[in-house]
């Protein structure tokens, strides 16, 4: 049996397992009455006679073993570092022991689960939109550094143009006469755009325009998937009830929570380590933000200071490390890798609310139907979308605003 040697490699195969536990959960919402009355542990013993079982209440189950799953390599990681990451063999068997254990609780405890899932996935919600915008900021630092200028017009361009598309569509197929909350929604979503946009240009931010261009194409995503939730079929013409659409849906499904989840526990994990790296990365920002406006003579000038800056950290880190202080390896993984494994327990909280359009067992009466359909998962995208304004027009003002404090 292949087994992972490496962390990397390591951080794939517990993403898998995130990827098999959103599939089980998808298979057992839809599919799964058929296939857990005749288990022998559940149905033919009368344990498993009800919905709990199957539906929306499978979704909860296996959520919850898999949410200790990962919370509990989090504290293994913790406590006792890279041997955490070994032990293949027994963490699988763990994972379906617990899956087990997870269907043989009782109904009242979940109760109080999903109340708790639905504050986690709330923050996990957040962190996500953090993670985000912190992609995108890297992306432009990215290009900026390989002074990409004709490249960053581009993408800006095209962002711009595809936002445009976007927000005309939404309005012929979402914002029709009697549709009124859809046009709330997207006009919402356009003057949040038109505001960070010709905030992030002004002179009192000088904060680049390529950042707003991105926010504001995946803004009108958000609001597509949104709205494309809306219940009342009048207004969403994406509604539908086929074998197909249930099909694709537990596809996008699958793809959508495993990326958020790796996507924002990998950016959770990737502290920035104290020390040369984090100065010049300091640096560059520096120059990123005020490069525009400054001569090359003075630009040339701070990339000399910068170096040198670099050169005397890089020194006194070398001799930190001669005398046995500075960051070791065991620490780097520990800081790292539990947080990583923190977000995945997060991430199937979401995974739970996701499926289940952020009702309980007892609650949902779309055991049935469409995935992600539902008042509660619209209302929770839409707030998303102001969630990620809202950070992203921080990000602008905060440097300005909080001149005093240091935001590198």
């Amino acid at each position: 049996m292949c087994l992972p040697s490496s962390t990397k490699s390591s951080k794939y195969a517990y993403i898998i397992i995130l990827v098999l536990s959103t599939l089980l959960s998808l298979i057992l919402r839809y599919y799964g009455k058929p296939l857990v009355v005749e288990l022998p542990l559940y149905g033919r013993q009368g344990i498993c006679t009800s919905e709990a079982c199957y539906g929306v209440g499978a979704v909860f189950r296996i959520s919850f073993a898999s949410f200790v799953f990962f919370l509990g390599h989090a504290l293994l990681v913790k406590c006792i570092g890279k041997a955490a990451d070994s032990g293949w063999i027994l963490k699988l068997l763990g994972w379906v022991g617990l899956l087990v254990v997870g269907f043989l609780l009782p109904n009242d405890f979940y109760d109080g689960y999903t109340w708790i899932s639905r504050l986690i996935a709330a923050v996990f919600l957040v962190l996500q939109c953090a993670t985000l915008l912190e992609a995108i900021y890297k992306f432009r630092d990215m290009m900026m550094q390989r002074e990409a200028m004709k490249a960053i017009l581009v993408i800006t361009v095209v962002a711009y143009l595809a936002a445009g598309i976007a927000l005309i569509l939404l309005f012929v197929y979402f914002g029709t006469a009697d549709c009124n909350k859809g046009k709330a929604f997207i006009t919402i979503a356009l003057v949040t755009s038109l505001l960070y946009s010709a905030l992030s240009v002004s002179s009192f931010a000088r904060h680049g325009i390529l950042p707003s261009s991105l926010v504001s194409l995946y803004s009108y995503w958000v609001i597509y998937s949104a709205l494309s939730s809306n219940p009342d079929t009048s207004c969403n013409p994406t509604a539908s009830n086929s074998t197909a659409s249930i099909i694709l849906s537990i596809i996008w499904a699958t793809i959508s929570v495993s990326y958020a989840g790796f996507s924002t526990a990998s950016g959770v994990a990737e502290e920035p380590l104290q020390g040369s790296d984090s100065v010049a990365a300091s640096d560059k920002r520096e120059l990123l933000t005020s490069g525009s406006f400054l001569s090359p003579e003075e630009i040339a000038a701070k990339k000399a200071e910068a170096t040198a800056r670099r050169v005397e950290d890089a020194e006194v880190a070398d001799i930190a490390r001669e005398n046995g202080g500075g960051e070791n390896s065991e620490d780097v993984f520990k800081s790292r890798n539990w947080r990583f494994h923190l977000v995945l327990a997060s991430c199937t909280m979401f995974m739970a609310m996701t499926l289940s359009n952020w009702q309980t067992a007892s609650q949902s009466n779309n055991q049935d139907g469409v995935f992600d359909m539902g008042s509660e998962s619209m209302w929770i995208k839409v707030v998303t979308q102001w969630v990620v304004a809202a950070l992203y027009v921080w990000t602008i003002v905060a440097p300005v605003v909080c001149s005093g404090r240091d935001f590198d």
